[in-house]
Parts: C-alpha cells; structure tokens; sequence
C-alpha cells in the first residue's frame, strides 16, 4: 500500500512539473510573438539598444580550413542592464543596393550585468552565400530581452 501511495505521489509531482515547464515555454512563446505583431517592434529594438544591451558587429571572414571553409559572423553582445537577462538578436545581411540576402538569430541565455558574450551568425551558409555576405552590410533587425530573476528562472 504505501509503494503505491508513494508511487502515486511520484506521478503527481511529475505531471505538475511537464505542465509547469509548458506554461513556461508557451509564455514566452506567447511574448515573443506579441512582441514580433506590434507596430512598434522596431522602437522596442531600438529602446532595448539603448538602455539594456550592446550589440558590436565585426566583419564577416571566410577561412580556409582542410576541410573546406569557416564562415562567421563575430557579433559582441554586452548586458547595459542592471539584471540578469537573455536575449535574442536577429541580426541581416543587406546588399549595396539594401536587399535583405540573410538573417541569422543569435541567443544569448542569463547574461549577468554588465557580462559581454561573442557570438558567431551565419556560420552554415552555403559558398555562393559567402561570397555575397563577404560584401554586405550587416544591421541588427530586432532584440527581444527576457529578464531572469535572482534564482536564474524566467
């Protein structure tokens, strides 16, 4: 009887946990694409840019290596804010003429204050792709923040 009892609480506990963690993920699924549906995404960007994180864009560099070629992308990304938090920055390729040719998503998880990260994009891209983004200007398209709190959870 009380293997079975104990048994029951163990299934309990577990189905609670599998619903928790997808309230969880659902929840910031849900912010995300709140956030991507507003008019003013690109003044959310632009605010977060501003007073809660960095994003420094190196060169984008084709190396030959013995296997074939390393594409990237450096992009440093330094936490302004005053808490831990992560985001996630999306990053385009534009040509000369301002078409977009890429985009690559970089995420950056429980960045504490004041830490900076490097991060590679558009490391699998294809030859032909290479050598266009060789010449092309790269901006920062959009950042999303989600704060983490003393305990590191969301």
């Amino acid at each position: 009887m009380k293997k079975e009892l104990g048994l029951g609480i163990v299934i309990i506990l577990f189905g609670s946990l599998i619903v928790m963690f997808q309230l969880m993920f659902f929840n910031r699924l849900d912010k995300m694409i709140e956030l991507m549906q507003k008019d003013n995404t690109v003044e959310v960007a632009d605010t977060l840019l501003t007073d809660k994180v960095d994003v420094i864009i190196g060169d984008f560099t084709a190396t030959k290596v013995e296997y074939g070629n390393d594409y990237k992308l450096d992009v440093v990304i330094i936490n302004k804010a005053n808490k831990m938090s992560s985001y996630s920055i999306l990053i385009e390729a534009t040509d000369a003429n301002g078409n977009r040719i890429a985009e690559d998503l970089i995420y950056v998880n429980k960045l504490k204050s004041k830490q900076r990260q490097t991060k590679q994009a558009f490391t699998y891209v294809p030859s032909d792709m290479a050598e266009k983004l060789k010449t092309a200007s790269f901006n920062v398209l959009l950042v999303t923040e989600t704060e983490v709190n003393f305990y590191g959870n969301y």
